[in-house]
C-alpha cells in the first residue's frame, strides 16, 4: 500500500470542496478503502464497476451530485475478450497488462472464465490497453470494449463452517474459521499477519461481528456469516465462510 494513500485522499477531498467538482482516485485495494474508510468522509463512495467489485476508485463528490443517481460508469471502462484452447489464469492477464506497461493502479477486478475473461480498467488507459494488449501467453486476443454492466463476474467459491467459540473475540473466532488452535491464532495475530475488515488487527480480544472479514496471511480469507444461539455448556453457535 502507498504510505501516502491517506494524505492522497485528504488532498482530493479538500480539492473537491474547494473547486467544488467531483475527484477522484486510482483503483484502490480493499485494505486501502479500508484506511481511507476510517477518516469519515461523509462525501466518499467507492466505485469498481459492479457492486461486488474488490478493487474500486474512490470519489469525493460535491453537494450537487447524489450518489445513488449518479453515473460513475462513465469513469471506468471494461473490456471482454473470447479465448480459445488456452488455460488461463488472473495471473497471466493481469501480467500480460503490465508488460504493456500500465501501472497496477490503473488496473480493477480481472474475471477469468472457461473461454472468455472480463477487465475493469480506468477510463484514461482504456484506448491505450485496446491498441497494445493482443496476446496473453501464447494466446491472441481481442479486446471488446462493453458496458461495465456487462461484465461477468466469478461466482465465490467457499466451504461454510459451522462451530462454537466460548466469546466473540478475534482469535477464538478467527481459529474456529480457519481450523486452528486458539493458541496458534493469538500468535499469528501478535505478529501482525491478520487483518479484521482489511485493516492489521493485533488485538487477540477484539470482538468481532456478523459481516466481519478476518484475513490470516498464508491462511485466506473468510467472513462471519451468523452468530447464533448458545450450547448448554454457554458456547456461541457460529457460521462463517471460508473462501478459497
Amino acid at each position: 500500500m502507498e504510505k501516502d494513500i491517506c494524505q492522497r485522499a485528504d488532498d482530493l477531498a479538500k480539492e473537491c470542496e474547494r473547486k467544488n467538482r467531483i475527484t477522484f482516485t486510482s483503483f484502490l485495494t480493499p485494505t486501502e478503502q479500508a484506511e481511507i474508510e476510517q477518516e469519515h468522509y461523509f462525501n466518499l463512495y467507492f466505485y469498481g464497476g459492479l457492486e461486488s467489485a474488490e478493487r474500486k476508485r474512490a470519489f469525493f463528490l460535491p453537494d450537487y451530485i447524489d450518489k445513488e443517481t449518479y453515473d460513475f460508469s462513465s469513469f471506468i471502462s471494461a473490456f471482454t475478450s473470447k479465448f480459445r484452447f488456452a488455460n488461463l489464469s488472473h495471473r497471466d492477464f493481469l501480467g500480460a497488462i503490465l508488460n504493456t506497461g500500465i501501472k497496477r493502479e490503473c488496473v480493477g477486478d480481472i474475471y477469468v472464465h472457461e473461454e472468455d475473461v472480463y477487465i475493469l480498467v480506468t477510463k484514461e488507459i482504456a484506448p491505450y490497453l485496446s491498441v497494445n494488449l493482443t496476446k496473453v501467453g501464447r494466446s491472441g486476443i481481442q479486446l471488446k470494449e462493453i458496458h461495465p454492466s456487462e461484465v461477468r463476474s466469478n461466482e465465490p467459491v467457499y466451504q461454510e463452517r459451522s462451530f462454537t467459540v466460548s466469546s466473540s473475540r478475534l482469535d477464538s473466532v478467527a481459529a474456529g474459521l480457519f481450523q486452528i488452535s486458539r493458541e496458534d491464532m493469538a500468535k499469528k495475530i501478535k505478529l501482525g499477519v491478520v487483518m479484521l475488515n482489511y485493516l492489521p488487527c493485533i488485538d487477540s480480544s477484539k470482538e468481532v461481528h456478523e459481516g466481519d472479514v478476518v484475513s490470516v496471511r498464508g491462511l485466506g480469507k473468510a467472513e462471519i456469516i451468523e452468530f447464533g444461539g448458545t450450547s448448554r455448556s454457554g458456547r456461541v453457535f457460529v457460521i462463517g465462510r471460508r473462501y478459497r
